[in-house]
């Protein structure tokens, strides 16, 4: 929701939960914050029970602040402070740590966050991006200390990205009962044929942030190189490029 209208959000986000998407991700970072006040907004005004809904957010350290630059206990138990007060709520269903800190222990994290759950600001928390062998880290140390594991990882998983999701993460998974949370099923697009012509403006594409770039660019070659196959796949099945995602 960082590139959309108020209007254009809530008929999103009314549309969703109509057809029984009740799970709303969002993230501090999301047009500087202000992707949390405008959901908050959305599901404060939408008469819906609390218990309905799943709302997520995630924290990403490391802006130009002094004290926000390391994952520290500080920046977590502040963040989480700060995004309840954009969403207008008393707590989150899950808060996601973004990235691990090399400068900060893994059991500050864990301890951080285990305070936030027993506190009432959180539900769980989860991880995202992080190596496999980072979450048996926190989850050892959470078990040794008497603290609170992660719930989930929520992890890149496309057909252009699939060694973690489907061979680092199931055997730990199995292990220590962690779910997987997904995002860009359609790797920012580049699976449904946006692309094609070229970057749309006020597309993610289009974006000067060096992850997007990256992604969109680095990606490039595997999109020219199954555009074909996929296409012909779609044909196949009757559908348009648009529609071959599902069959990626």
């Amino acid at each position: 929701m960082t590139l959309v209208l108020r209007e254009q959000a809530e008929e999103i986000v009314q549309a969703a939960y109509d057809h029984g998407i009740n799970i709303f991700d969002t993230a501090d970072a999301y047009a500087g914050g202000r992707s949390e006040i405008l959901l908050g907004k959305i599901l404060k005004n939408s008469g819906w029970k609390r218990s309905s809904y799943i709302v997520a957010t995630k924290l990403v350290w490391g802006s130009k602040l002094d004290s926000d630059r390391g994952l520290s206990r500080k920046f977590i138990l502040e963040a989480i402070d700060a995004s309840l007060q954009r969403l207008q709520m008393e707590y989150v269903d899950i808060v996601y740590i973004n990235r691990t800190d090399p400068m900060c222990p893994i059991e500050e994290v864990v301890r951080a966050c285990t305070h936030a759950i027993n506190h009432g600001k959180a539900m769980y928390w989860g991880t995202s991006r992080w190596t496999a062998m980072e979450i048996m880290e926190a989850y050892t140390v959470a078990r040794q200390c008497h603290l609170i594991p992660p719930s989930a990882e929520q992890t890149e998983y496309h057909m252009f990205q699939r060694e973690k999701v489907e061979i680092h993460l199931p055997e730990l998974f199995h292990k220590i009962g962690t779910g997987t949370i997904t995002w860009s099923p359609q790797a920012f697009g580049l699976l449904t044929g946006k692309f094609d012509e070229g970057v749309q403006l006020l597309s993610r594409g289009s974006l000067k942030s060096p992850e997007y770039q990256t992604f969109v660019y680095g990606y490039e070659k595997d999109v020219l190189s199954n555009s074909i196959p996929l296409q012909a796949n779609s044909s196949r099945r009757g559908c348009s490029n648009k529609n071959r995602v599902k069959h990626a």
